[in-house]
This record gives C-alpha cells, structure tokens and sequence, in this order.
C-alpha cells in the first residue's frame, strides 16, 4: 500500500513511541538511529509526517527543529508546519491554571518523587519517580481533589496517562488536530502509531482505511498492536528507502 501510494501521511506519537518512556521527561531524547529514518522518510516528496506530543513546544523544537517535520504540541493545542511559527488551533481561558496550580503543589509535598510540569495551556502531575504504595493513594485523593474543584467547569477534564495526571479543556485533543491534517490533502497512504491513551482519540479521528497501530497490548481502538516500543524504528525503518 505504501510503495503504491503518492500522498502519504505518517502521524507519530513521541513518548514511548519514538523514544522509550524516561523516569525524567527531559531524559527521552530522540536517538541519532531514529532521527536518521526519520530524515530518509523527510526525504521523499510524497511523505508527510507529523509528530503528534503531549510535550511542549521548546522541547519538540530541540528535538526536530532541523527536519521537515510538522510539529504539534500539548495534544493539540499548538501547531507548527515547516518553516512557519507556532499556531493556537483554539483559544481557551487559562485562567484556571492560578487556582489548579497549589493544589498540585500541595500533592507533590506530600508525595516525594512526584513533580508539576506547566504547559502553556495545562497542567501536569507526574508520579513515574514516587514510591509505588504512597503514589496510588495520592492519585485517588487528588482525581477526587479535582473533581470536586472542576464540578462547575465544563470544558476541563482530567486526563490519565502513563504514570500522569493532566488537566486540561476539552476543547482540543489529539483527534481535532489530526481531522485537520488528514484531511487538508488527498492522501492515500495514513498511518499513525501511538502508545498513550490520548493517542485513542487520535485513532479514532482517522478513516478506517488508515493504518492505526498502538504500541503495547492494551485494548485499543487502533486495528494493530505491536509489543513494545523498540519494535517502532522497525516499522518505521520501511518507509525508510
């Protein structure tokens, strides 16, 4: 199907996708054999690819600023295409952020390990460093914490993932974004591959024509599994030449 195809699309996730999930966020680094299959996929005209993070936006800058891949940031909320700046795909109030942001506090004092990261448009927990035991305690705590605080906000919703609990507004998501880059060109070839959960909503936004395959063997709306992560520079090493 790819080597008979002439517009291609390749949606990639980053975490525990392209590199291998790190006890520190700044530690998952983009290794020189993956970049390498990544730049002879750039090479062909009829390529596409779009790395689709929950990062933000100066880290996925550092990582693939000198390829010509598209970029999106914070599951959606920032865009950039080759060449070009930053995009907001939708304005939303942030204002939430002051009041969110001591309660997170409050949970990485009584949980050692655990840390906040604040993006532009979110905020996260992060507990992949915190004892096992105390951590699953706190998570109820604070998911129950949270939704009492946010029963009257609409358009915020906690999002689980890999060892992360994230707020952000339900007005933009992995699956907005790619509806939009799926959808600008007339490909003929899609593939997406991700390991997270907001990689579901990714999956589900595509045609079911698309190759959608998870990373892991979760129950997923993705058509395929592979096993694990350092199967992806296999897949991906296909397209490579």
């Amino acid at each position: 199907k790819y080597r008979n195809s002439d517009k291609r699309l390749l949606l990639i996730d980053y975490d525990g996708t392209l590199t291998p999930l790190a006890s520190l966020p700044e530690m998952a680094v983009l290794n020189d054999k993956t970049r390498k299959i990544l730049e002879q996929i750039c090479e062909d005209s009829r390529n596409t690819v779009a790395v689709i993070s929950g990062r933000n936006r100066e880290f996925l800058e550092s990582q693939f600023d000198d390829l010509n891949i598209i970029l999106v940031a914070e599951h959606g909320y920032f865009t950039r295409y080759p060449g070009s700046d930053w995009q907001v795909n939708q304005v939303i109030d942030l204002s939430w952020k002051k009041y969110l942001l001591p309660v997170l506090n409050n949970y990485v004092d009584r949980c050692t390990g655990s840390m906040i990261e604040e993006k532009h448009a979110s905020l996260v927990w992060h507990y992949r460093n915190a004892e096992e035991e105390i951590a699953s305690l706190r998570i109820n705590e604070l998911k129950d914490d949270l939704s009492e605080l946010l029963k009257n906000e609409s358009k915020l919703f906690v999002l689980e993932g890999d060892k992360v609990i994230e707020i952000k507004s339900i007005l933009y998501d992995k699956g907005t974004v790619v509806s939009l880059l799926a959808g600008s060109e007339d490909y003929d070839f899609i593939i997406a591959i991700g390991d997270d959960s907001t990689d579901e909503d990714l999956f589900r936004a595509l045609p079911a024509t698309a190759f959608t395959i998870k990373v892991g063997c979760k129950l997923s709306s993705a058509r395929f599994n592979i096993l694990n992560q350092s199967q992806v520079p296999e897949i991906l090493k296909l397209f490579a030449g």
